[in-house]
């Protein structure tokens, strides 16, 4: 059984090679040539190929006296209103990428965790509830409200006052100089190209509707397209005949572009006082407070007491630090399809993955019994740091197991380590197949990203390639997980082995030096999938602090 478990090692390492994931280019100075003299890794050292030092720092900063004319007449605006932005300013800043900038408010005073950060009174509210009280489109609005829902009220609404209300009333929106501010382009799921999409790298798939997660994207575009063009069908002319709207603005283009603004960028809070208080409200200069993933949730509520929307420090701020809020905890793909953009450590990035019984299997009794108990455990889910689920992970060890097995519970089933062995080595089958079958490898698309410019890759690009890229490491990381429980299996099965001997032989010591050689290598390569982005990450305590330590919270992944 060792002599077999050695073989299956060394097979495994050489496909680690093959995929690129041990290999090292000479010529790249970003790489460490790699020797057999010295240490491959030291906790200490930083392994990152993409990090950027400068990610955040401030490139360009709009405080409200400052001459940015671009945000002008928006700090204007907020400043006839009474908006009380606590210090927050609006600010340029360098991305995840070198070269590439962002936007987000920082605040230029310090905040202490739950200090107030901004608050904007309800007239700035650009709501469902202001959209029925216009004096021109307002009574055609209440009049549809049962065929239309209050974001596509908040929509048409906002298409009025952005495009058509200097036209008909002879005075722009109060809202122009926010408009203004808004973007204009998006990078979506339903907003890619097909080639965009394409790019994406579905394992297998040759077109986007082979893969399911890029079918589902298909899918919602279509509904999407289908959706707004039915409401352009059936309002529209009411719409244009009213004078209130043109042919050349009431647009499928326009539509589009302003649903995409107020799914990414307007808050939904419990409005008690309203009849529907989850109705989605877009704020001016708050829509640019960025999105970071917290367990505890959002930091923002609608204060009813002074009929103003009210945002709250998560955290402590220091002076010049950016401020975030956060948009829920949604996954990779969650973001990608509804704000357009990927973070790359986004601890709750996660791949579904299914292992059903097999007819024969389906006749065992301890099988079925356990399924019974434990209804999930067909099912698990690839995370970021490489954990799966426990109940997953027992069920494939009693497919592995010939009967009579040892109760699950049990020492004798759970120390294992030739069970242990099967299990990783099967698992490794299926996720070394779907690395395999993608047409790039995670190393080929970091070169991709680090040569952005000499590529000239639009936005939309580096989104997507973010985004499979974030895909691969779910499935390395898996990867060297299960490696390196095939690893720890071997090493039970040897000191076992050799414990039953009467006494050590220096084979064994070679044995250690192999294996000690073996560990630099693992852990080097590793760690730089885990500090790809950040050369102090440790992904699996990232995700025990977001997800807490209890078996429900962690549904997602446990530790083995």
């Amino acid at each position: 059984k060792l002599h077999a478990m050695m073989i299956g090692l060394i097979a495994l390492m050489v496909l680690m090679r093959a995929d690129g994931s041990a290999d090292v280019s000479a010529d790249d100075p970003m790489e460490e040539k790699i020797t057999i003299e010295r240490p491959l890794y030291h906790p200490h050292s930083s392994v990152s190929m993409l990090h950027n030092e400068n990610r955040g720092k401030i490139i360009k900063l709009c405080e409200f006296k400052t001459d940015c004319p671009e945000y002008r007449d928006l700090y204007k605006l907020l400043h006839e209103h009474s908006v009380d932005t606590y210090g927050l300013a609006i600010a340029e800043m360098e991305g995840y990428l070198k070269g590439t900038t962002y936007r987000g408010l920082v605040t230029t005073v310090t905040r202490e965790h739950g200090d107030i950060l901004l608050r904007i009174p309800r007239q700035l509210h650009i709501s469902w509830e202001k959209a029925r009280a216009s004096p021109q489109i307002g009574k055609f609005l209440t009049m549809a409200e049962k065929a239309l829902s209050p974001r596509i009220t908040t929509v048409l609404f906002i298409i009025y006052e952005m495009f058509e209300k200097e036209r008909v009333e002879g005075v722009p929106s109060i809202f122009k100089s926010f408009f203004d501010t808004l973007p204009k382009s998006f990078s979506t799921l339903t907003d890619l190209s097909e080639d965009e999409m394409r790019e994406l790298q579905c394992p297998g798939a040759t077109k986007p509707g082979d893969c399911p997660l890029l079918r589902s994207a298909l899918n919602r575009r279509s509904l999407l397209r289908k959706y707004t063009k039915d409401i352009l069908d059936k309002f529209g002319p009411i719409l244009i005949d009213s004078g209130n709207f043109s042919p050349d603005t009431l647009t499928f283009k326009n539509f589009t572009m302003v649903l995409n603004i107020v799914n990414s960028r307007a808050f939904q809070v419990d409005r008690t006082s309203e009849e529907n208080k989850h109705a989605p409200i877009l704020l001016p200069f708050a829509d640019m407070i960025n999105h970071h993933n917290i367990a505890t949730g959002t930091n923002y509520r609608y204060n009813g007491n002074i009929d103003c929307f009210e945002i709250y420090a998560d955290q402590k701020y220091l002076s010049g630090e950016e401020v975030f809020i956060s948009y829920g905890q949604n996954n990779i793909q969650k973001l990608l399809r509804i704000y357009g953009f990927v973070l790359p450590d986004n601890i709750i990035t996660h791949i579904h993955l299914a292992i059903p019984l097999e007819e024969n299997e389906k006749n065992r009794t301890d099988i079925v019994e356990y399924v019974t108990k434990n209804p999930n455990a067909t099912v698990t889910n690839l995370t970021l740091p490489g954990f799966l689920d426990s109940e997953f992970i027992n069920l494939m060890k009693l497919k592995s197991c010939r009967a009579p097995c040892p109760p699950v519970d049990s020492e004798a089933f759970s120390r294992d380590p030739w069970l242990a062995w099967k299990v990783s080595n099967e698992l490794m089958k299926v996720i070394g197949q779907l690395i395999q079958k993608l047409p790039t490898t995670l190393f080929e698309d970091i070169k991709i990203l680090r040569s952005w410019k000499e590529k000239d890759l639009s936005q939309n690009m580096i989104t997507v390639i973010m985004f499979r890229l974030q895909i691969k490491r779910v499935l390395y990381m898996t990867f060297y997980r299960l490696l390196n429980r095939n690893r720890n299996a071997i090493m039970v099965s040897a000191e076992q082995h050799q414990g039953a001997s009467a006494r050590p032989h220096i084979e064994w010591r070679e044995w250690r030096n192999d294996m000690q050689l073996w560990d630099q290598y693992y852990w080097y390569n590793r760690n730089r999938i885990e500090k790809m982005w950040n050369p102090h990450m440790d992904l699996a305590g990232e995700y025990r602090s977001f997800y807490g330590h209890t078996k429900n919270s962690m549904r997602y992944g446990t530790s083995w």
